[in-house]
């Protein structure tokens, strides 16, 4: 068990880091009541190549401490940055009862985000400016890949601020993924009973190509 512990910038409970072919894993553990400004409980940097595995873990009650004034949710369970064939997987794990977001995700250039047999549910978006994605959000840039296989993103609520415009940011109550030459793909799962005050309740979409 990793439990009641904080760091300043990222990681409150775990900070894994993977680069130049070298693998990180964690298994078969507790994450829990850890506080951070990014990656309350846990943080993945998988770069040039490195590996990061979380499997079979629990990460629950942890919160990002991050300026409630943010566009960003920041990862009160999970954040995660891949880049330069860099790769993080989630696998038969659980996220779930985070305060700022289940998963924040950078997938950079040429990374990967696979969550395989994976739950997410019952997050919180804090900070009444946020894009959206109570459950996970993601901005992934070229020939990145964030791929779900048999996961389900559930019991999530994202609420943007009200304004003469209407209601600014809370899109994708469960999922938001905002790419640039990126192609996302979900085989055989679920984004159910999530709510947003924005577009898209359950998930929302964005990208552009130059």
């Amino acid at each position: 068990m990793v439990d009641d512990n904080d760091a300043n910038v990222a990681g409150g409970g775990v900070a894994l880091g993977a680069a130049y072919y070298g693998a990180v894993y964690l298994s078969d553990s507790l994450v829990t009541s850890n506080t951070a400004e990014f990656g309350g409980g846990v943080l993945m940097d998988a770069i040039d190549e490195g590996a990061i595995v979380v499997e079979r873990t629990t990460i629950t009650g942890n919160a990002s401490l991050a300026d409630e004034e943010s566009y960003d949710l920041c990862g009160g369970g999970l954040s995660v940055f891949t880049s330069y064939l860099g790769t993080a997987t989630l696998f038969q794990s659980t996220i779930s009862g985070n305060a700022g977001g289940g998963i924040a995700a950078v997938n950079g250039y040429g990374g990967t985000l696979y969550l395989l047999e994976t739950d997410i549910r019952n997050n919180l978006g804090i900070g009444p400016n946020n894009y959206g994605g109570a459950g996970m959000q993601v901005v992934a840039d070229e020939l990145s890949v964030t791929e779900l296989v048999r996961s389900q993103i559930s019991g999530h609520a994202s609420r943007g601020e009200p304004s003469a415009l209407g209601v600014l940011g809370g899109s994708g109550g469960g999922l938001y993924l905002y790419g640039y030459q990126t192609t996302p793909s979900s085989r055989d799962s679920a984004i159910a009973n999530n709510q947003s005050t924005g577009s898209g309740g359950g998930l929302y979409l964005a990208g552009y190509a130059s």
